[in-house]
């Protein structure tokens, strides 16, 4: 531990940050709603050796606009890297940058104001397109993301089997590059690997600039811990910060949603809510010992614990417990189960092999499939695409009037409580 924080104290040169403007950006009001934005309290990317390569868009090039020759620029990794926000920060730079032009209506002769950028997810761009097939407007669908002053699409990838709206892209993406606009691809993975995209999309991809976002490495983990320190006001001790930094070895969401614990933990420990010293911070202190109690927690807490999100789930639901181990088909049965294999894998962080043993030794493809169908529904309930009953199900049937607003309703209210019953149940011991 005091190897590593003297190697972190010594290389500070090695960090970097690249601000979030856009959440000051006027530019962007009423497009941030289109896909997830940064975390609450985070803004900024926080980047090391791990993400070396990204060090250039910190620097004057950017807001220079020398990437002009490099459109389009892809962001490529894992979910939970940084993607989406690192490239509004992007797309925020090179607008905010540009140089005041005054525009003038071809209808009215009148002066009008500077167009904001297209910020659309992947899923989102093809439900608008496939609307304006419908209602006969595909052309005024390509010109008002034309004559938009920088496009970025979120999530390439789930654009996958989908050839039309990927020619449809194609078309855009070579408009605007010839424009010498900023156009902002993210996928999960290289260009070159997505083979369920269209070979001239691919070529496109690749004809730019590409560019790979890692998980945050050790000396950016522990700048980003001492922010989320500070935003939750905890005081942590050195002893504490080194253990965060050598155990939270993730992506920044889940170091968020560790914090989020932690809190609640320290409210717990404290047994009061979160008192503060003269300089804003709590009086109690987070030590290693504190930290370990929380990554070392025993399978009877496991086994403790899973017993109070099943019997919160099947409450819910109106079932029993036993219910959710069945081999029911139940269509409400079905959806209970697939939630309580997702709080299951989020909140005690068990392999999909172990939850599958939990629910009646279910093979870990199966529990994986339920647990990404209920993950994706946060993303989906933003978006507008899938129903519920889609995203939640496989095999069983949708009943006739099903709301799927009230089955939303049902998660969000389930988190809440189990974010609290969780942690009320860990052992400090």
């Amino acid at each position: 531990f005091r190897a590593l924080l003297k190697m972190i104290s010594s290389t500070d040169d090695s960090v970097f940050a690249i601000p979030f403007r856009y959440l000051w950006s006027t530019n962007f009001s009423g497009e941030l709603d289109l896909i997830r934005q940064a975390p609450v309290g985070i803004t900024r990317f926080v980047g090391d050796d791990s993400n070396q390569v990204l060090r250039f868009l910190a620097t004057p090039e950017l807001s220079e606009n020398k990437l002009s020759s490099f459109w389009p620029l892809v962001l490529y990794g894992p979910s939970g890297t940084g993607k989406t926000s690192l490239g509004l920060a992007i797309l925020a730079e090179l607008i905010d940058s540009e140089p005041a032009t005054v525009l003038f209506s071809k209808k009215t002769g009148l002066e009008q104001p500077k167009s904001k950028p297209t910020v659309i997810s992947a899923p989102d761009f093809d439900r608008r397109y496939r609307s304006a097939i419908a209602t006969d407007m595909v052309h005024e669908f390509r010109e008002k993301i034309i004559s938009s002053s920088g496009l970025m699409i979120d999530d390439l990838h789930l654009l996958a089997d989908k050839p039309a709206v990927q020619n449809e892209l194609v078309q855009i993406i070579d408009q605007m590059v010839q424009l010498r606009r900023p156009v902002l691809l993210t996928v999960d993975r290289e260009p070159q690997l997505c083979h369920s995209l269209n070979p001239k999309l691919i070529s496109r991809m690749v004809g730019g600039l590409t560019l790979p976002v890692s998980e945050p490495g050790p000396f950016a983990r522990e700048v980003i811990i001492r922010d989320l320190a500070h935003i939750h006001r905890l005081k942590l001790t050195e002893s504490a910060v080194e253990r965060l930094v050598l155990n939270l070895n993730s992506t920044v969401p889940k170091i968020i949603q560790f914090f989020g614990q932690l809190v609640i933990e320290v409210q717990l420990a404290s047994k009061t809510k979160l008192p503060v010293d003269s300089e804003g911070k709590t009086q109690f202190e987070v030590d290693s010992t504190f930290i370990a109690r929380m990554f070392h927690r025993s399978e009877e807490d496991q086994l403790r614990i899973g017993k109070v999100i099943v019997n919160l789930v099947a409450a819910e639901f109106g079932l029993k417990a036993k219910d959710l181990f069945s081999v029911s088909r139940k269509q409400t049965i079905v959806q209970a189960r697939c939630v309580a294999i997702y709080f299951h894998r989020n909140l005690l962080g068990l392999s999909f092999l172990k939850i599958g043993s939990v629910f009646g030794n279910r093979d870990h493809s199966t529990i994986m499939h339920a647990y990404r169908k209920i993950e994706s529904l946060f993303e989906d309930n933003k978006q507008g695409n899938n129903s519920p009953d889609d995203t939640c199900k496989k095999d069983a049937k949708s009943k006739p009037g099903s709301n799927q607003s009230l089955f939303q309703l049902q998660i969000i209210r389930l988190q809440r409580k189990l974010n609290q019953l969780v942690a009320s149940q860990l052992s400090l011991n």
